[in-house]
């Protein structure tokens, strides 16, 4: 690799701190909450930047340090978690995931100290607990209490997603839209001693069967023709042909299973579905409620384009009149647009280190951050230092950081040359320098 930004004892001190964030127990953290918080606060106070630690919906700490180049509103945004991976977490990258964002903004903060640099816009790095209670996103919690602490123009968030090799480029994926996501509660009410099908029990589960397949609608979206376009310009000419004709159908999850590759027709399935999901039910006393009234509560996830509204309705249509939909906790829909100059910037890094990668916008159906900062003229994509990194390279992090030496080393590489190169641009210049986008 060419003109490494770490050295050789820069890349072992990220190993370190890496380690002791996805492994609690390997050193100073211990097992409470909030040591990952306090951690890099300590950390970051050693380098000299300024940072504080805010309370988030529930008393759990957040932490927000900021370099200043006096341009708060034009500044960067990097959103990592501090949760350490929970017991059986599903696989070492979701394991990795906020950890590795955490430590390698840590070491971008201490970089631009260390050296000198003279910044062009902030660089602010928020480390939160991944989700609430209530499983909305924490940084909306805390923009609402918190605003002026997170003024930026642009939001780097940690995606979940790896590369892939479905045809004849490297796809990588940098997350621009997300379905809104919605708690509902759906009640069903009865006589307080009625009893088989009268019950409020049994009125509640004979509308909830209407919902057994989990969709709710099929239908085309912006991010998801985005997304096909891109990767059939990789496919070979036969599963080029098939996506694109898929898509000129508009019919993505409906015909998703004729695509060979497992991973795309999953991809395409859900990128093209409306889709809700039974979290829990509970009836009666036992349920902590009133003889004779039962309830589920759902999560109901919408693809950019649609008012929730229109879902809410369409999904009550659905259930029938025994029972009554209510919207408890919302979080909107994002679709950030693409490309624009900081996609510009993720391309160039992304092509130091993997030559033949082609950026392919993905859609997930989380909850994500950037809703809490939607609103506001910001430009926010899902990008962290494992978006280059292949799952065969990663391991769960029991008797080490789970990533080896180079590997970290290649995914640090490329996002900290889109972090530094977008608040220092010349002491970081790109290698495409005839690119007709402003410069950033």
């Amino acid at each position: 690799m060419a003109d490494p930004i770490l050295t050789d004892r820069e890349l072992d001190e990220l190993s370190y701190h890496l380690d002791h964030l996805v492994r609690p127990q390997s050193g100073s953290l211990g097992t409470l909450a909030g040591t990952a918080v306090r951690y890099l606060s300590g950390i970051l106070g050693a380098e000299g930047v300024s940072c504080e630690v805010l309370e988030a919906e529930g008393g759990r700490p957040c932490l927000v340090a900021r370099l200043s180049a006096h341009r708060p509103d034009e500044g960067l945004l990097l959103v990592a978690s501090s949760d350490p991976p929970a017991a059986g977490t599903a696989t070492p990258r979701q394991a990795l995931l906020g950890g590795t964002m955490a430590a390698v903004g840590l070491m971008a903060l201490a970089l631009v100290r260390r050296r000198g640099f003279l910044l062009e816009r902030d660089l602010v790095l928020a480390v939160l607990p991944g989700r609430g209670p209530d499983g909305a996103p924490v940084l909306r919690h805390l923009a609402a209490r918190h605003r002026d602490r997170l003024r930026c123009r642009f939001v780097l968030t940690a995606d979940g997603v790896g590369p892939r090799r479905p045809g004849n480029r490297t796809l990588v994926g940098v997350q621009v839209a997300s379905k809104a996501w919605l708690r509902l509660r759906v009640t069903a009410l009865a006589e307080p001693h009625a009893t088989g099908p009268a019950s409020a029990t049994t009125r509640l589960v004979r509308s909830l069967l209407q919902i057994e397949s989990g969709v709710l609608g099929t239908r085309p979206c912006a991010p998801a023709v985005a997304w096909m376009d891109a990767v059939a310009a990789t496919l070979p000419s036969g599963s080029s042909a098939m996506l694109r004709g898929i898509q000129l159908l508009g019919a993505g999850a409906s015909l998703s299973r004729l695509v060979s590759d497992r991973d795309l027709a999953a991809t395409l399935a859900n990128i093209s579905r409306d889709t809700v999901e039974i979290v829990g039910l509970r009836a009666g006393e036992a349920g902590g409620l009133p003889a004779g009234r039962a309830e589920a509560e759902l999560a109901l996830r919408v693809l950019p384009g649609r008012r929730v509204e229109e879902s809410i309705r369409d999904l009550q249509s659905l259930l029938g009149a025994e029972v009554t939909v209510d919207a408890v906790e919302s979080v909107e829909a994002v679709e950030m647009p693409h490309p624009s100059a900081l996609w510009d910037r993720i391309g160039d890094a992304v092509g130091r280190v993997v030559p033949d990668a082609t950026l392919v916008p993905t859609l997930d159906s989380d909850a994500w951050d950037a809703a809490a900062l939607a609103p506001l003229d910001v430009t926010a994509y899902g990008f962290g230092p494992l978006a280059v990194l292949d799952d065969s390279v990663l391991s769960a992090p029991e008797s080490g950081p789970g990533i080896a030496p180079e590997a970290l080393r290649r995914g640090a590489e490329a996002f900290l040359r889109v972090v530094l190169g977008t608040c220092i641009p010349d002491a970081f210049p790109m290698s495409c320098v005839d690119n007709p986008r402003p410069r950033i």
